[in-house]
């Protein structure tokens, strides 16, 4: 096979594998994990069941998949922290950065917090966590550093305060009623200001 046909089999298989996220992310939001079907999947991926299976061994797996996304795009906002600012300027990247990926990829957020009150979903999501655990435990070990840096008398404390509130500010982005304002800046800044930080400068 040549290198382009090699290149355009790629693009292919990309492409089919993003339509049957993005249907399966659609499905579990609107039916939920258990009524959604594979069949359901493929017929508005536009895609065979067989394609589907030829990715991934079951609806579990999918979800799975979907998961990891989350998870890794999460992680993703602290590996992308400026190195050469203070330590201050690092926790408002953090948050600024995590509020415009919930923002922009609030389906995804929609079905990981569905998924935390839906039992028979949690096997997916756990190893999910568990294939992610390494980058995560980079992550918690890289906010226990910054509020070392920042003077804080439990920084390991307060890396678990400001993950949690983080989750809550997603889960209020998330649940506001259609078209209802959400107080975001006020929030965010509140947030910082919890923190001991002051506010960005205009």
């Amino acid at each position: 096979m040549s290198p382009r046909a090699v290149e355009q089999n790629r693009q292919m298989r990309e492409r089919s594998s993003t339509a049957i996220r993005r249907a399966a992310l659609e499905l579990f939001i609107e039916k939920g994990f258990h009524a959604a079907s594979i069949a359901e999947i493929a017929k508005r991926a536009g895609v065979s069941k067989g394609l589907i299976y030829n990715y991934y061994p079951s609806k579990d797996a999918l979800l799975q998949g979907l998961m990891e996304d989350r998870l890794r795009e999460a992680a993703a906002t602290y590996a992308a922290v400026p190195s050469d600012v203070s330590a201050e300027e690092k926790l408002r990247y953090i948050v600024d950065s995590s509020v415009e990926q919930i923002v922009q990829n609030h389906e995804l957020y929609r079905l990981y917090f569905a998924l935390l009150l839906q039992p028979g979903a949690t096997p997916a999501l756990r190893r999910a966590e568990e294939a992610l655990a390494p980058e995560f435990a980079r992550v918690t070990g890289q906010l226990v550093a910054l509020f070392t840096e920042s003077g804080s008398d439990d920084p390991r404390l307060d890396a678990l305060v400001f993950q949690s509130a983080l989750n809550g500010l997603a889960l209020g982005l998330l649940v506001k009623a259609p078209g209802a304002a959400f107080p975001t800046d006020s929030v965010k800044q509140r947030l910082l200001r919890r923190f001991g930080l002051k506010e960005a400068a205009p």
